[in-house]
């Protein structure tokens, strides 16, 4: 599949399909890099999903300018969607993370069904902090790894490292620094030894059980109705674009 900001390449014959992040310096998505994400997870019929980051980490997110009132709406519902299939994959994904992997990103990471995490590398949803959240993480993260953890991280916006993260249970595998690739290895050794047949299945229904009452909507227009609309939201956007500390009006 061609992409602009995407390496997808078939490997152990066929049964992996590896999507690289690659717009550098540090793989932020912007509204065309996640349509490419969604077209490429929707184009594999490998049993198997690895995502990686190219350069210095797995990703630092969703591009601020695609959070300003004109276009994050948009942002959005690219960014959903994306999640959604990556959700949906009849295939077993693994986010491979080194470096950092924040906001949208950790999103992205935490989404997949196995994370492979390095032990330097760092976790968060610093979106708090610009005066806003993520909807994803928020409707979708505490039933499946827990309300505090996930409260804790959405809330005060603060990183953990990967240790910290695998003991928390985000992260299914620990990798010591400059082993990540030797612990992706490992795994990937353990899933093909397996049926593809019997891994989609088992994946399916993993996916059965962690299903829920739907409040994805719901969280959405909360965020595009009710936050997007405050003056705190517009100001801590506004400040990360323009480098400076925000101003908070606390309305």
């Amino acid at each position: 599949m061609e992409a602009k900001h995407l390496d997808v390449r078939p490997v152990h014959d066929g049964r992996v399909c590896e999507i690289r992040l690659k717009r550098p310096p540090v793989n932020v998505f912007d509204i065309e890099m996640l349509a490419e994400l969604e077209r490429a997870l929707g184009a594999t019929t490998a049993a198997v999903v690895v995502l990686r980051g190219e350069g210095k980490m797995f990703s630092a997110g969703v591009d601020v300018a695609d959070h300003v009132p004109e276009k994050v709406a948009e942002m959005i519902r690219v960014f959903h969607a994306a999640l959604a299939r990556l959700e949906s994959l009849p295939a077993v994904s693994i986010a491979a993370v080194h470096g950092a992997a924040l906001g949208g990103g950790c999103e992205v990471a935490l989404a997949c069904d196995l994370v492979v995490i390095a032990a330097d590398a760092r976790l968060a949803l610093p979106e708090i902090r610009l005066g806003v959240f993520p909807p994803w993480a928020a409707a979708r993260f505490p039933r499946r790894y827990g309300d505090a953890a996930v409260a804790d991280l959405i809330l005060t916006g603060e990183e953990i490292t990967g240790e910290r993260a695998h003991a928390l249970g985000l992260a299914s595998r620990l990798a010591q620094p400059g082993t990540l690739d030797q612990a992706l290895a490992t795994l990937l050794g353990q899933l093909l030894r397996n049926s593809d047949a019997a891994l989609r299945h088992a994946r399916r229904a993993l996916a059965l059980g962690r299903a829920s009452t739907d409040n994805l909507l719901a969280v959405e227009r909360l965020y595009l109705e009710d936050l997007m609309g405050t003056e705190d939201a517009k100001e801590g956007l506004k400040s990360f674009m323009e480098r400076r500390l925000p101003v908070w009006k606390h309305r």
